[in-house]
């Protein structure tokens, strides 16, 4: 929607954009994660990876240009990639050996459900505050996840 409004996006515009979006997942997933979660840690990285979602977000929302724009998907995306992965490690990380299926699953159905009812609370925001609101909204919301991390420790194990 932010993107056919401020932009005037057509569906091939939209494709590009998804396209940038994809390509920034696999290279963050396949270079960045891969490289930098042994030295830095889980937990580090997914906080990392929250607060470049915030500042992804603020800048979405207050963003009028095109290439600032691109710039803001891209960041978006990175946090994105450094977020998923880290997340889940840390379930499993602090999980039993015999509850990490559960664990896991709790983890994973709760992002599903998030993923079913985000876009929807989004969109009613979106509609009735504005885009600009709807972004920052998002990214205060990202603090949230944020505050809980700080509690979790990063679980100690030999890094190879």
């Amino acid at each position: 929607f932010l993107a056919v409004e401020r932009f005037d996006y057509t569906p091939s515009d939209i494709a590009k954009m998804f396209l940038l979006i994809g390509l920034t997942l696999i290279l963050a997933q396949g270079f960045f994660v891969r490289r930098f979660v042994g030295p830095l840690g889980e937990k580090k990285l997914a906080l990392i990876g929250i607060f470049i979602g915030i500042i992804a977000f603020v800048m979405i929302s207050f963003v009028h240009g095109e290439p600032w724009f691109y710039v803001s998907l891209f960041l978006m995306s990175t946090g994105v990639a450094f977020i998923s992965p880290t997340l889940t490690a840390l379930t499993s990380l602090h999980s039993k050996e015999t509850d990490q299926g559960f664990h896991l699953g709790v983890f994973r159905s709760s992002g599903s459900m998030a993923r079913a009812c985000g876009p929807l609370l989004a969109g009613w925001v979106y509609f009735m505050f504005g885009s600009s609101f709807a972004y920052l909204l998002g990214a205060v919301f990202l603090l949230i996840p944020a505050v809980f991390l700080f509690s979790v420790p990063q679980p100690d194990l030999e890094r190879g």
